[in-house]
């Protein structure tokens, strides 16, 4: 409700009295969002206005759930004159006139509309509509024009790719250990919260409700509901050699590697429930473990009892008050230079908010690393590499350092600390300048205020800026080794990041050599700044895996996603797209937020309606879960996909059908067994010239055999001698073959490949075919892609004990399946709520005229008392609003879904979670 607290407004609006107003309708045809100028407004034109908001949702009406989307339309006539040259709106709205509102370019103008109320303190301004002009339809014979305006999801029309994600295979399986109980399996993978992906989209589409990454940005993510990156690209395959712990266990993991309740033996099976008090069943937790926050949905910290012994932050069983972590390993989309010349700096930021609370121990923390391997770094021998990381804790300490290990020389390492922050939210970031002859300088930023890395600096109390280094730094820092990656070496910048809860929107950012003139580089709002237009809450659902999405449309992808969850998503009057979960509405009316209680006088008509089609006691629900696991993610069909003629560099792009989540880049292997064995070593003899004649053509290890590798073989070749009768053929000589992500600098789809192949035979000789023979092609890329794990479907009864089948029979509903509605855990938990909720017969109202009230919003909670007739209180949620404005006043019918009876697990003098009053069911 708009205004809730005015009580000159209410007493205006109040039954019995003659409501004095005024509307105002503005455009901005200027669209530079002052909503000003000769014919910017038509407040003295408009003859009336009618508003239409309306959920639509996916369950029959008569079940009253609180579901759905909404998209709100405005439709209004106008008359008379406009502008200082006094232009009939007919002719300013004709297509053919030349005036703005018929210009082509008009269609889409942003539109408000208000109704300013007079009360005894003053008039009282109420937006009541936010959008944009659809259409205009001039009557000439009317002397009218009609608009049709829209809300902002009628501009969410922007195409939506996302690339998919999820956990490895083996860790999957491991999770799902046959002694354990299916709950028990699921309950400790984690996953992402249907509000991520919503916010992600709505920022795709220029709707922020945090600060956008900024444009140097390598990495970002709004940790609003999981870490999967906005900016950058998963950690890409390790090459052949290199696949280590990290690559096996923690790619591409979802949000929080989330703790069971584990005995010391048996890290996998869970033995007993969380005792936290926010949780009534084992399937509820993973939407507490998120609250609302600053810019989104944030992950709270200790959510566990301390009497438990949970997992740690990082697996170890180390006990305490630990919550869960978030978990991600990424890689930079682009190759980071940091040896400018002499004349040029490179730098290096990282940064983002963080929740500080004193109070927490020393594992809750931010934990980031990023690697920066040189180009002529070799894996094997670690010849040179470096990295930043970063230590904070939530308790308000912490440190930042990079670290540099050359070719040959002692490792230095350069710190930076932060200690004695305050409690709350802060903005926290520093910024590496790297410079050759010369140490790195090091810049902090905390809120709004910024600390050089100055040995004599005069700093607060509250901040403490200290430098060591862990041998004896050089006075001058010989950078040079670090070159660019190229595309024949190329090597990943990979980059983790972990959290225990409490952090938003954090970033990785670079800025190439060039002047040292050039300003610092921030993420912080004040330095990214942005116009707030979501309001997003946590889901209750969520997802193990992300599927493929190519090119859909935002809105579509909106409705389709929000549908997975119990809530709604819908814009209010200044255009901010909410979406809002059943259980924070319910919450509303449990600890007596009810935004307006309405009386006899208000209500036209009030005729309940009680349908045995509202019992549902027995829910399904079907589950599909997928897991990525490691093989040939490409391979060639023809032989002639990549010939490449001789002395020659071919550069092909490609795609890769399925759902591939990285590849591993650089240099392929070649498999020459695959064409057969050599009968001796290379130049072994004369019956073996140049060690390509084969004795056995029966293949050794033919192409399927290998995720990663390729032949060559130059067309028509054939050997000076034959084996068993066969033409044996000769294989291609100097040939290389690199493959990298994307099309282009900054493209991160893994689907997108570009190969090159060198053939470095000499000019004129044969086209070289990537191929094991003149009829069988062999090039493959390895990496990751999604493949099924489990799947079925499942129903679940009402948790009532069994009454209302035993007083109405099975009366059974199938929730909707999509990829969105996958999860096991959370699909079950929200099946068991919807049984729950609908286990008794609900009463129903017919659309009710109301009386009009411009401060009412959709999800307003509604009380209704009709104590000497049909009783109460009822409570109810406005899920429509039709809404009708004239010079004689405001006229308004509303649709309303009841809520099922208080249940659940309440709190006494908790009041988040209950509160007594006369409606209040006791035993």
């Amino acid at each position: 409700m708009l205004e809730p607290d005015n009580a000159a407004l209410a007493e205006a609006l109040s039954s019995g009295q003659t409501i004095r107003l005024a509307y105002t309708l503005v455009f901005d045809w200027n669209r530079d969002g002052t909503f000003t100028g000769p014919h910017a407004d038509f407040s003295a034109n408009l003859v009336e206005a009618s508003l239409d908001e309306q959920f639509t949702g996916q369950y029959p009406a008569a079940l009253e759930v609180n579901d759905g989307y909404a998209q709100n339309r405005l439709s209004v006539t106008v008359h008379g004159h406009i502008g200082p040259e006094a232009v009939h709106v007919v002719r300013f709205f004709s297509p053919y006139s030349g005036q703005p509102g018929g210009d082509v370019g008009a269609i889409n103008t942003p539109a408000r509309f208000s109704a300013t109320i007079m009360t005894s303190a003053g008039p009282v301004e109420l937006r009541q509509f936010t959008g944009y002009l659809l259409q205009a339809t001039p009557s000439r014979a009317k002397g009218t024009v009609v608009l049709e305006l829209a809300d902002i999801t009628s501009q969410l029309t922007n195409p939506i790719t996302l690339i998919p994600s999820g956990r490895s295979m083996a860790k999957a399986r491991w999770n799902l250990n046959p002694t354990a109980t299916r709950n028990e399996a699921m309950r400790i993978r984690g996953g992402q919260l249907l509000s991520w992906y919503m916010l992600h989209i709505c920022r795709a589409a220029g709707l922020y409700q945090g600060p956008p990454a900024p444009a140097e940005a390598i990495w970002y993510s709004t940790l609003c509901g999981g870490n999967l990156p906005e900016v950058g690209g998963f950690w890409q395959m390790a090459r052949d050699g290199r696949q280590g712990n990290a690559a096996d266990q923690t790619i591409t993991q979802l949000i929080h590697d989330q703790p069971s309740y584990a005995d010391n033996t048996d890290p996998v099976k869970s033995t007993s429930s969380p005792a936290s008090t926010e949780v009534d069943t084992t399937y509820e937790y993973p939407r507490y473990a998120w609250e609302r926050g600053p810019f989104g949905p944030i992950m709270k910290r200790a959510v566990y009892d301390p009497a438990k012994t949970p997992l740690g932050p990082w697996g170890s069983n180390d006990g305490g008050t630990i919550t869960d972590s978030m978990t991600g390993v990424y890689c930079t989309s682009t190759a980071i230079r940091i040896n400018p010349t002499s004349s040029q700096v490179a730098r290096l930021g990282f940064g983002g908010y963080y929740l500080i609370d004193p109070s927490m121990p020393d594992r809750e923390e931010i934990y980031a690393r990023l690697e920066l391997p040189g180009s002529n770094a070799n894996w094997a021998t670690s010849a040179i590499y470096g990295g930043m990381d970063m230590h904070m804790m939530a308790r308000g300490t912490g440190y930042i350092s990079f670290t540099y290990y050359p070719p040959t020389g002692n490792g230095y390492r350069y710190y930076y600390w932060l200690t004695n922050l305050p409690a709350g939210n802060h903005y926290l970031a520093f910024n590496f300048e790297f410079k050759n002859g010369s140490k790195p300088i090091v810049t902090a930023k905390v809120d709004d205020r910024v600390f050089p890395r100055l040995p004599d600096q005069d700093v607060p109390p509250e901040y403490k800026d200290v430098a060591v280094s862990s041998t004896d730094a050089p006075s001058s820092w010989n950078i040079s080794e670090y070159l660019q990656l190229n595309f024949v070496d190329i090597e990943t910048n990979n980059f983790t990041f972990r959290q225990t809860g409490g952090a938003q929107h954090w970033g990785l950012w670079y800025q190439p050599p060039g002047p040292a003139s050039r300003p610092l580089v921030w993420s912080d709002a004040a330095s990214q700044p942005f116009t707030t237009a979501t309001d997003i809450g946590p889901s209750m659902a969520r997802v193990m895996w992300t599927p493929a999405v190519r090119g859909r449309q935002a809105w579509d992808l909106l409705k389709e996603i929000g549908s997975a969850d119990l809530g709604v998503i819908y814009t209010d009057e200044h255009g901010i797209l909410h979406y809002t979960n059943w259980e924070e509405i319910v919450r509303a009316r449990d600890t007596g937020r009810t935004t307006a209680v309405l009386s006899l006088a208000d209500v036209q008509e009030l005729d309940p309606t009680t349908l045995y089609e509202s019992v549902i006691n027995t829910v399904s629900y079907s589950y599909a879960d997928r897991a990525f696991t490691d093989k040939a993610v490409f391979a060639s069909e023809n032989v002639d996909d990549f010939a490449t003629a001789s002395n020659t560099i071919a550069t092909y792009k490609t795609t890769i059908s399925g759902e591939v989540i990285s590849v591993m880049p650089g240099p392929l292997t070649w498999r020459g067994v695959a064409q057969g064995y050599p009968q001796n070593e290379v130049g072994g003899g004369a019956d073996n010239p140049g060690g390509y004649l084969r004795s056995d053509w029966m293949k050794a290890y033919p192409p399927n055999t290998w995720r990663n590798g390729f032949c060559v073989h130059n067309l028509g070749d054939v050997s000076t001698g034959s084996s068993g009768g066969l033409a044996v053929p000769l294989m291609g000589v100097g040939v290389n073959i690199v493959v990298g992500t994307g099309w282009g600098a900054g493209d991160t789809d893994p689907t997108r490949l570009t190969i090159q192949v060198q053939n470095g035979n000499a000019a004129g000789g044969r086209t070289t075919r990537v191929a094991v023979d003149d009829n069988t092609p062999f090039l493959h890329v390895r990496g990751y892609a999604l493949e099924d794990l489990d799947s079925g479907t499942e129903t679940v009864t009402a948790d009532d004990g069994g009454s209302s089948i035993a007083k109405f029979g099975v009366r059974s509903l199938h929730r909707p399946q999509s990829d969105w509605a996958s999860d096991y855990n959370t699909q079950h938990d929200l099946s068991v709520k919807l049984a729950t909720d609908l286990a008794q017969p609900r009463p129903a109202f017919e659309t009710t005229e109301i009386r009009g009230d411009p401060r009412r919003q959709l999800q307003d909670v509604i009380r209704l008392d009709d104590p000497a007739g049909i009783g109460g209180p009822i409570y109810a949620t406005v899920v429509g609003i039709n809404r009708k404005y004239t010079e004689h006043g405001i006229t308004e019918t509303a649709t309303m879904r009841t809520f099922g009876p208080r249940g659940g697990s309440w709190i006494l003098d908790d009041p988040d979670h209950s509160r007594l009053d006369e409606s209040t069911i006791l035993g």
